[in-house]
């Protein structure tokens, strides 16, 4: 008798580390599935984080923050196939259970009843008999001596160690020149590099503003996009000529990357007409000039598009990242001249970098970690810790290149009179999204441990919310509540609520409503944006009736309400708008507003606060229409603030140094 093992409708396959929902599959990781199996095994009961520290990691100790990505990648893909139910219950200071679990028998078969029968139909069934048994035994056969691959990663060597940080590495194919970019922290210049096997560092093209670049395969050429006075720039320089050939302008706020095909004669890139588009994928060939579409992804809520990139080292196949949201990625396998999927896979990471190794196998990084796909089966393995954060790599036939970012910020407090100012957190970590309480208290989210978690600083004393989300937070922009109680953002479509004084969590809507960027109304109603009407749109969502009202029919984005007036900004329009909800009249109230503007503006009794890139923050008089600059920020300054309630303080976030290293792995493929 075997047991069959459903989470609702989704069948579980732990065997071969599979989750099914009708026609779709998550492929699971190994500590993930054992993960499964423990809270299986428990059958609805509370699984203690001791229990799974015994189970998942075999007594190995581990922190925190494995236990929890751990559960929160299994959480991640049961919502990708069933975002209707919650499967998993953290149940605080005692550990996790799982719900919805269905063990069903499977019948045996029952013995055939045997008759006498002729010997001509003996034969022939003995015959039938003896060739599936031979057939089975072929196929065992072929199993057990199919030849395991072996994929073997040597220790990582920073080859790399100027001050700043590299990044951006590309590398030809034996592995003799490398590409890359300097940033230095004094400067916040930028500056392309060569490294040749002689361990020497070159400068390229130094009076070019280079934004990116890539080396061709056979070393004798470079794609890149540059800044040339107010136009950008897509185009290949040839090392040997020493010309540059220009390809196509690019938006200023399109940043390119590249890959090469293994011929040296296509250059690949990524490319969007702005950033309210997602990127697409082109193809130009140096010979002909010409260039062709290989993807167009929809544009319906996606704004990374097909962000990543990496062309075979000797097949016509190209490798690219597709984003789906901060959590999942989509891998597609391309013909590199149709565009026709060879392969596809979702998977539950944000790929930061990726690169093929051979002809079978391809490497990406997901926070730090890098990982080793199987591009014919999808399947995934964890392979070593990389660093903070990985920017870029490439590979050769025998090593993988990568380069690290280490980052940290701090939160700055300015009086906005004197312009005197302190640093509110010195932590040699990410600080960022600032936010003031109707109280007074500060609140930014800290990556101080191995998860962004919220401060929370009144006075002089620090302290941490501690909550068990579902899932990790990331650069995801909150709101307060008028009285300081609540939290409110949205995660993947959903929208949450937290009670600070509790400690608890509240799933307001399901994904399905597609809403982004939320803020509360004075009733404590709430605004929200979304595009499932086909183009973004602020909503009034009421949470006593359960209902959604539609407020703009000319787009919005982020929206507040005061005074019966609705004061929003667009998503792809710059400019600040409000709208009369008696009346349902529309204008245009202040006309240079960048639509970055989403994330931080202000609504301060008659007072609208908001940033322009090119020379900082400032404050628009709603009565007199006059325009006051706030502050002047630094190179360093990240656009990132919030003004205390009675508008005499200003908090924001600068970037500190940012190192970054280039590392090779040795790497060994045998069959």
């Amino acid at each position: 008798m075997l047991a069959q093992v459903h989470l609702m409708a989704i069948f579980v396959d732990t065997i071969n580390r599979q989750l099914t929902f009708g026609e779709h599959t998550r492929q699971l990781e190994p500590k993930v599935n054992l993960l499964l199996q423990a809270l299986i095994k428990a059958n609805g009961d509370i699984v203690s984080r001791e229990q799974l520290i015994e189970q998942v990691w075999q007594g190995r100790i581990v922190g925190d923050g494995a236990i929890n990505r751990t559960v929160s990648l299994l959480r991640q893909h049961l919502s990708a196939l069933d975002s209707h139910n919650d499967f998993i219950i953290t149940v605080p200071k005692a550990g996790y259970k799982l719900l919805h679990i269905k063990n069903s028998q499977l019948i045996p078969e029952q013995k055939p009843v045997v008759i006498e029968l002729k010997n001509t139909l003996l034969k022939y069934k003995t015959h039938i008999i003896l060739s599936l048994v031979l057939l089975t035994f072929l196929l065992v056969m072929t199993v057990w001596f199919k030849p395991q691959v072996n994929v073997k990663f040597k220790q990582a060597e920073r080859i790399t160690a100027q001050f700043g940080a590299e990044y951006s590495v590309s590398t030809n194919k034996i592995g003799d020149k490398l590409l890359y970019q300097h940033f230095d922290n004094e400067t916040s210049s930028r500056q392309l590099y060569l490294l040749t096997a002689d361990q020497n560092a070159k400068k390229l093209l130094p009076n070019k503003h280079i934004k990116n670049a890539a080396m061709s395969p056979n070393g004798q050429l470079f794609a890149m996009s540059y800044q040339n006075k107010q136009t950008c720039q897509i185009a290949f320089y040839d090392l040997k000529k020493y010309v540059t050939n220009n390809i196509q302008t690019c938006a200023p706020d399109s940043l390119a990357r590249f890959t090469w095909h293994w011929n040296s004669q296509d250059i690949y890139f990524r490319s969007r007409e702005n950033k309210t588009q997602p990127y697409k994928i082109s193809r130009y060939n140096l010979k002909t000039s010409r260039k062709s579409l290989i993807t167009l992804p929809q544009s319906h809520g996606n704004l990374l598009g097909d962000y990543l990139l990496d062309h075979h080292l000797n097949k016509n196949w190209l490798l690219v990242a597709r984003y789906i949201d901060e959590n999942n990625t989509q891998l597609l396998i391309l013909n590199s001249f149709t565009g026709q999927t060879h392969f596809t896979y979702e998977i539950p990471y944000h790929v930061n970098a990726l690169s093929w190794l051979n002809s079978e196998y391809a490497s990406f990084a997901a926070k730090g970690d890098i990982y080793l796909i199987n591009t014919l089966t999808g399947e995934i393995n964890f392979e070593f810790k990389g660093g903070q954060s990985i920017n870029s790599m490439d590979a050769t036939q025998h090593s993988l290149f990568f380069t690290t970012l280490e980052r940290a910020s701090h939160v700055f407090k300015q009086n906005i009179k004197t312009g005197k100012r302190i640093a509110i957190d010195k932590n040699n970590a990410i600080a960022q999204l600032p936010k003031i309480s109707s109280s007074g208290q500060l609140s930014y989210l800290s990556k101080k441990q191995s998860s962004f978690e919220w401060q929370l600083v009144k006075g002089n004393s620090t302290s941490t919310i501690d909550i068990d989300l579902p899932f990790e937070m990331g650069f995801d922009r909150y709101e307060w509540s008028e009285n300081g109680r609540f939290i409110l953002f949205t995660k993947q479509g959903a929208i949450y609520q937290i009670d600070v004084q509790n400690n608890v969590y509240q799933k307001l809507t399901d994904n399905k409503t597609g809403a982004f960027v939320a803020n509360y109304s004075p009733n404590g109603n709430i605004i929200y944006s979304s595009n499932r009407s086909g183009q973004w749109q602020l909503w009034l969502y009421k949470a006593i009736e359960n209902t959604h009202e539609q407020l703009t029919q000319h787009g919005g984005y982020s929206g507040r309400v005061k005074n019966n007036t609705l004061f929003f900004t667009k998503f792809n329009e710059n400019g600040l708008w409000q709208i009369n909800l008696a009346t349902g009249d529309e204008q245009k109230l202040i006309v240079n507003v960048d639509i970055i503007n989403w994330l931080n503006w202000q609504l301060i009794d008659k007072t609208i606060y908001f940033y322009r890139p090119e020379s900082g923050i400032w404050k628009y008089a709603i009565d007199t229409a006059e325009e006051t600059l706030v502050l002047a920020p630094s190179n360093r300054f990240l656009h990132q603030y919030a003004v205390s309630k009675d508008q005499k303080s200003i908090y924001f976030i600068e970037r500190q140094n940012i190192e970054g290293d280039i590392y090779k792995v040795p790497f060994s493929i045998n069959k």
